[in-house]
């Protein structure tokens, strides 16, 4: 049964999961984005492999129009790829899968700044390893609310059974930052099992999800591990901690 506290949006209907894994499945991945990767995030070409990252060029948009062939509009507009418009403006392609992303944040009341920079695409696999979910970095649709990502292998990945059972669970803020630690931790043969916020300010948001994982797990130790940042929590810096699954629930 799931928990009733706080949790991600509702599945998206089957034919929305499908138009998704068809646009992704069309997607590739660059070698300047690869290569990015390794020097910003540490990430192995076969690590991005695995997770199944996709580039986002403004050539992305071309896989968007031809959609509208293969699924009805409500359809494109549920699964995030179009966005909705009202009369008399149409539906059209959402432009943040095709290029546009966040620069910055604006603060203080200040709007966002926003241009075409690419941002790589991140899925979000079930545990078959199916595309549920498609994560511009930085972005998202905004209606669709926020997801706990937890970090598992494309479906069609060749990514050996690690032998050790899960032991313990790692939760940190960021894809980018997840992926590196499973890369670290699984290469070295670790019984862990890794998942992440978009930021610490959605725990609360995503609460019940975490219990979910944490409850299918049935793990005794819980890993909390968020940025040591001064201007994080009022000013204090966040560090790791280790705690048992009973007080994760009870903090």
């Amino acid at each position: 049964m799931k928990n009733e506290q706080a949790q991600s949006p509702p599945a998206a209907s089957s034919a929305a999961t499908n138009a998704l894994r068809w646009f992704y499945e069309r997607l590739s991945f660059s070698d300047e984005d690869r290569k990015l990767c390794l020097e910003k995030r540490g990430l192995t070409a076969r690590s991005c492999e695995l997770a199944g990252l996709k580039s986002n060029p403004r050539s992305n948009e071309k896989y968007l129009r031809e959609m509208p062939d293969n699924f009805p509009l409500p359809v494109l507009i549920e699964s995030g790829l179009w966005s909705d418009a009202r009369p008399p403006a149409s539906p059209k392609p959402h432009a943040q899968f095709y290029g546009w992303g966040l620069v910055k944040r604006g603060k203080s009341g200040e709007e966002d700044e926003w241009n075409w920079t690419q941002p790589i695409l991140i899925p979000y696999f079930d545990d078959g390893g199916e595309v549920i979910h498609l994560r511009p970095h930085k972005g998202g649709v905004k209606d669709k609310g926020v997801r706990f990502f937890i970090v598992r292998p494309r479906k069609d990945a060749r990514f050996p059974a690690i032998a050790r059972a899960v032991e313990y669970a790692i939760i940190t803020d960021g894809e980018f930052k997840g992926l590196a630690l499973w890369q670290a931790l699984t290469d070295c043969g670790s019984g862990v099992a890794i998942a992440t916020l978009p930021g610490i300010t959605t725990s609360k948001t995503l609460f019940g999800d975490i219990e979910d994982w944490l409850d299918e797990l049935g793990v005794k130790q819980v890993i909390v591990n968020f940025d040591n940042e001064e201007n994080t929590d009022g000013g204090k810096p966040v560090k790791a901690t280790m705690k048992s699954s009973e007080e994760w629930r009870s903090s």
